[in-house]
């Protein structure tokens, strides 16, 4: 197992820090702001879901799976933060 530091972080803060930066300058520029929010919020959904499915997806790959209803709640808590 990989020890955690603080170098691990910074990519995905750079990440989402560029993603609510664009997200509030293309909100600024949209002409019908709340069907950009909406389009915003489908594609989150969408992808947060799609991703979820991946995670899960590769259970089968695995000899062992372990997977088991508290897993599934976990990674789905983990995802949406």
């Amino acid at each position: 197992m990989v020890d955690l530091n603080p170098g691990m972080f910074v990519i995905p803060t750079i990440a989402l820090t560029a993603i609510v930066l664009l997200y509030i300058h293309f909100l600024k520029k949209a002409v019908d702001k709340p069907a950009f929010r909406r389009f915003a919020g489908v594609v989150a959904g969408s992808s947060f879901l799609l991703n979820y499915a991946w995670e899960i997806g590769h259970c089968p790959l695995y000899t062992v799976c372990a997977y088991d209803l508290p897993h599934f709640f976990f990674f789905g808590v983990g995802f949406a933060c």
